[in-house]
Order: C-alpha cells, then structure tokens, then sequence
C-alpha cells in the first residue's frame, strides 16, 4: 500500500479522469496526468468486476503490490483500473 501523500483524493481522481490520457496493460486499464508534485496514486476496483467488498478489497491490495514493484515516476498522477 502506498502512504497516504501519495493516494489520490476523490476529487484528484475526478480531474485525472477528465483530463488524463489512457493505456492498458492486461488486467488493468489506466489514466495518468503529469503535473502534481509528488506521485499519486489511486486503484479502482467497481462492482461491475468484484460484487463482493472482500473481493473488491483483495483485488485492490493486490493491484498496489504489483504498482509498487513497477518503476514509476516520481510526479504525476495515476487512478488504475482493475477488469477481469
């Protein structure tokens, strides 16, 4: 999991959805936006995927342990999501 600096608030995800560019990397589909001091992050996991909270949950832990192996930049601003 990532600290709390670097998650996004609801309203960052809002602006990152609106105005970020897109790219998909197998189970996940992502939007990304430069400009924010320090990078955030934000996973997304809907009901449409995972009907379960628990689900939602551990799909969720999992797609944050794999972002953090990966090597991201330090600024910008990323709301991942997760498909089946």
């Amino acid at each position: 999991m990532f600290p709390k600096r670097s998650r996004l608030s609801a309203a960052e995800v809002k602006e990152v959805l609106a105005k970020g560019k897109s790219l998909k990397v197998g189970p996940y589909v992502g939007k990304y936006l430069e400009g924010r001091s320090l990078l955030g992050v934000a996973v997304i996991v809907s009901k449409k995927t995972a009907k379960k909270a628990t689900e939602r949950n551990t799909l969720r832990r999992k797609a944050y342990r794999e972002l953090q192996t990966l090597p991201l930049p330090a600024q910008g601003a990323l709301a991942v999501f997760v498909r089946k």
